[in-house]
């Protein structure tokens, strides 16, 4: 009984310690966020990026990415992902979202 209750006591250490995803340096750090964008915008078209910045995270291990995105229709589109990390946060997503997080990462 004891045994089991410090085994789940070091659950969350042990979660904590061994995320699941591998660390992605900075120079991998815009291809990792180009696929992000491209799965969100996968029906969109073929996508060309601009103006991608990567900065180390003040919040979080790793590094966040901000960037634009020409799709094929002309439209413009801002995006931020975390990395590492699979998902990026579009203008589509809500009004003044992505303007929120490149503010408070220096984007």
């Amino acid at each position: 009984m004891i045994a089991t209750l410090l085994r789940l006591a070091a659950l969350p250490f042990l979660l904590a310690a061994a995320p699941g995803e591998s660390p992605v340096t900075q120079s991998e750090a815009p291809m990792v966020a180009r696929q992000a964008v491209e799965r969100r915008l996968k029906d969109d078209g073929p996508l060309r990026f601009s103006e991608m910045t990567v900065r180390v995270s003040q919040k979080m291990p790793g590094y966040v990415v901000c960037g634009t995105v020409y799709l094929r229709n002309g439209s413009v589109e801002r995006f931020f992902v975390v990395t590492p990390g699979s998902f990026a946060v579009l203008e589509r997503d809500g009004a003044g979202l992505v303007a929120k997080y490149w503010r408070l990462n220096g984007c």
